[in-house]
């Protein structure tokens, strides 16, 4: 029994040394970073290899962490410009890359011609005690460590850039600070008002430092949804996904002229909206509905389901009996039409509608007029227009033509507070 209580005291003892070796409290702006920062030894990504090496060597110089990862377009495409950065500042500031992703997966990417800096690429991988000091949602995501150690500033990975580095460099740190969201409690507060039942905002114009998509929110009375600098035609696209079974984007139909504020295409600053909305759980089935209304009465826009004749794309049956070029010969259901060699197997027909709504080319709705209950096999390779794809459909007895039917769509109208006039 005695040598039992003794080996649990040294288990015990073990892990409290290791804990207080490798503890990772979340860092602050203003707050330095622990010793274990640097002396711990990390997997690093260099010459297109992998080796092990701790961050002394950064030690006593001003960096910024970038938070990447080798699938995040944004991340990608702003090494070219840190490469810039860091020959034009010539040494005085150091830019730490720092990936969750596997070394494998760095090392594919390195080797890849994806990656824009070839042996110049340089990243911190599989990482954990970085990102544990520094918790984060969204990527490309960026520290601003002084040469004390100190953390200055922490910001979105847009910021870093030749402006806030130097503005840095001579210890002005004024780039939009990163907003940061608790998912229990409404943004821009970081308490519960006391016996909330609702708390809903709305606003208009980029807010630096928050990110953008959606969350969920959630605490013991409330659920809510966070929708961050998106478009509105992303707002109300998102809303009718969640309320209306049939809701696909091209069900929504903007019945005015000047759609460029609206739709925002290049993503312009003024014209992103973000919407935080709560409400009481029992309420929770109707939260995109509440929501809709609530965006309704203050975007100047106002989005209803309306059944109209529509302008639509009809699939149809050429042959009588379709069922002998397209019937299943049974095998592993897949689906990859579309692409080259594309060939759906096993699948409903509406799998294959699923995918032709996927198309950027198909701008409007499809509807399924086949009546094939039975499941198909398809042969449809890329195709860039529907000319194209019914030289392929013609061999399967199918059809796709313009035509209008009655059905439900999102009709967005202006309403008297609407930001732009018609032309």
């Amino acid at each position: 029994m005695m040598k039992k209580i003794i080996l649990i005291k040294v288990l015990i003892f073990a892990s409290l040394v290791s804990w207080g070796k490798f503890q990772t409290l979340t860092i602050k702006i203003g707050e330095k970073v622990p010793e274990n920062f640097w002396t711990a030894t990390h997997k690093y990504f260099i010459n297109g290899s992998i080796r092990e090496s701790d961050l002394s060597s950064f030690k006593g110089k001003f960096i910024v962490i970038d938070f990447w990862g080798t699938w995040c377009a944004p991340c990608v495409q702003s090494l070219p410009d840190q490469s810039r950065l860091l020959a034009d500042f010539k040494g005085r500031f150091e830019i730490l890359r720092v990936s969750r992703e596997s070394a494998a997966a760095v090392t594919v990417f390195g080797a890849s011609g994806k990656n824009p800096l070839g042996k110049q690429l340089t990243s911190i991988v599989a990482d954990t005690l970085i990102n544990a000091m520094f918790p984060h949602k969204v990527l490309p995501h960026a520290i601003w460590i002084d040469q004390g150690g100190t953390v200055r500033n922490i910001t979105d990975g847009n910021e870093v850039n030749a402006v806030n580095i130097d503005l840095a460099l001579r210890k002005i740190f004024s780039a939009p600070a990163v907003i940061p969201i608790t998912a229990d409690v409404p943004l821009f507060t970081n308490i519960n008002p006391k016996n909330m039942l609702a708390f809903n905002m709305i606003l208009k114009g980029e807010i630096p430092g928050l990110g953008s998509g959606n969350e969920k929110r959630e605490n013991s009375v409330n659920t809510g949804l966070l929708i961050k600098n998106s478009t509105l035609k992303w707002v109300y696209s998102l809303l009718a996904q969640n309320r209306y079974d049939w809701f696909y984007r091209q069900r929504m139909l903007l019945d005015f002229k000047d759609t460029e504020a609206f739709v925002n295409k290049k993503l312009g600053k003024e014209n992103l909206w973000t919407v935080d909305f709560w409400v009481p759980k029992a309420q929770q089935d109707n939260l995109c509905q509440l929501m809709m209304d609530f965006a309704n009465g203050y975007s100047g826009y106002k989005a209803s389901a309306i059944r109209i004749d529509a302008e639509c794309y009809v699939l149809a049956c050429l042959e009588p009996d379709a069922s002998k070029l397209l019937k299943t010969k049974g095998g592993k259901a897949s689906n990859n039409v579309f692409y080259p060699g594309g060939r759906m197997v096993n699948q409903p027909i509406a799998y294959f509608i699923v995918k032709l709504l996927g198309r950027r080319w198909m701008s409007l709705p499809v509807v399924d007029e086949t009546d094939i209950s039975y499941k198909v096999d398809m042969d449809v390779p890329v195709c860039d227009s529907v000319d194209e794809l019914n030289r392929y459909l013609q061999k399967y007895g199918l059809v796709l033509s313009l035509s209008s039917r009655n059905m439900e769509m999102l009709v967005v109208e202006r309403t008297n507070g609407a930001n732009n006039s018609d032309d």
